[in-house]
């Protein structure tokens, strides 16, 4: 933290040096443990291991790699960041214009170590209306477009337009279930009590409540309906095709009958008698959040006409602080990866201190402890790529089987662009929402 000593800084700066040393043109880096994405991560993975020059970067006022002064440049807010602004590098292109949330314009870079680019200029728009970016694809302004999934028809049969989908991409979507909520002031769990009229802290520690619930959803009419079929559907934290993840893992389906088996063993009989109301949330906005919460009330409420579940919409930072104080019920969240490695995913979603389930109350994270933490630390420190397989494999079972959250779909990827764009190809690491537009 910034708040460091001098002193502090200083021996933050020893460990930097016990773990970096340079080795003529090349830098050593010394690891404590095996950890099999590290390459991965430096390599490529989502630019985490980037290389900026030393001597350039003190110029434009970042840190001048003095001990003393280390935590006066960590982790700086973004705008004050010195290189916020400014690009370096030896790429095939070079920044020659930049306005923030509106476009960007690189230019060739004539002398780049490989050989030049084969075209002269990229241009990245950010136009947030499909039917501009739909107008500039056919007229050929456009080379390259960001297609939502319900216009998917509407690019299809576009004369000299190519659209590619259905490759795997490196991201998913889950309904969280908070297994302990926390109650003080919180308006999603109604009366806070298992009387009709709310839900109490533990409602889903109870694993026949999170089975019922996953047996309540009709993820195929989402995967049809919502990814308009472009989609995978999930069969545990882990996505395709990381390791840990098979085709022939089971999933979860509409079962209304056996949801109906669940609910009537929950909390001994007492949830179906009595009922129950609770709300879930999603940010607005995102319309696949708001459709799984609503095909979720949909289901959950034919069951039972004293089961209640109410859909608000609410801004993403309520959502989030919903999320971080530990009142959201269920809520339906995603996760794009930092890097292609199954422990990208397990960590946020199943761990006890991830992104997810540290939140998830105490019953969740001694659960978790205990049945999930040593599973990863293992497969994390293992270097065998089958034995890794295997660890991550029970991992993925453990999740399903104990049903710890709804494991939903992974979107697949979709690409529209005119067909005089040649050599793109799929990387699934990288599925954002690029916009080119080309000067050929």
């Amino acid at each position: 933290p910034a708040s460091l000593t001098p002193e502090q800084s200083q021996k933050v700066y020893a460990e930097l040096e016990r773990h970096i040393t340079i080795d003529g043109n090349n830098v050593v880096m010394h690891l404590d443990e095996p950890y099999p994405p590290f390459l991965n991560i430096l390599a490529q993975g989502a630019s985490w291991g980037s290389v900026l020059d030393k001597e350039w970067c003190i110029a434009q006022g970042a840190w001048d790699g003095q001990a003393t002064t280390l935590s006066q440049y960590h982790d700086p807010a973004k705008e004050a960041d010195p290189l916020y602004d400014k690009m370096m590098g030896t790429g095939p292109f070079v920044l020659t214009e930049w306005v923030n949330g509106d476009y960007t314009i690189f230019k060739r870079n004539d002398d780049y170590w490989r050989e030049p680019a084969n075209f002269k200029t990229v241009v990245i728009k950010n136009i947030d209306e499909f039917s501009t970016r739909k107008l500039m694809l056919g007229r050929g302004d456009a080379d390259m477009i960001y297609v939502p999934n319900q216009f998917i028809s509407q690019v299809e049969n576009m004369d000299n337009v190519v659209v590619k989908k259905g490759f795997p991409q490196l991201q998913n979507m889950v309904g969280i279930m908070n297994w302990g909520i926390v109650m003080e002031g919180n308006k999603n769990v109604g009366s806070g009590k298992l009387d009709g009229k709310g839900i109490p802290s533990n409602f889903f520690a109870d694993e026949n409540v999170r089975k019922a619930f996953t047996n309540s959803f009709n993820y195929q009419a989402f995967i049809d309906q919502v990814r308009m079929g472009n989609s995978l559907k999930a069969r545990g934290p882990i996505v395709k095709p990381l390791l840990g993840f098979a085709d022939s893992q089971p999933t979860y389906s509409l079962d209304l009958a056996k949801a109906e088996e669940y609910f009537k063993k929950a909390f001994d009989g007492e949830l179906w008698e009595k009922g129950f109301t609770l709300t879930v949330t999603y940010n607005t906005g995102n319309d696949a959040r708001k459709a799984a919460c609503d095909i979720l009330k949909t289901y959950v409420e034919q069951i039972n006409p004293k089961f209640h579940i109410d859909v608000r919409g609410i801004q993403w930072s309520t959502y989030l602080d919903d999320l971080i104080a530990g009142k959201f019920t269920l809520g339906f969240m995603g996760w794009l990866a930092d890097f292609p490695d199954p422990h990208n995913f397990v960590v946020p979603f199943v761990a006890s201190y991830g992104t997810y389930g540290a939140f998830k109350g105490d019953a969740y994270i001694n659960w978790a402890k205990e049945n999930i933490d040593p599973l990863i630390e293992k497969g994390i420190t293992t270097l065998e790529p089958v034995k890794r397989e295997d660890i991550y494999k029970q991992i993925q079972k453990i999740s399903f089987d104990k049903a710890t959250d709804i494991w939903l779909d992974q979107p697949a990827g979709l690409r529209v662009y005119r067909d005089w764009v040649k050599g793109w190809y799929p990387n699934a690491m990288r599925p954002g929402r690029d916009f080119y537009i080309m000067d050929k």
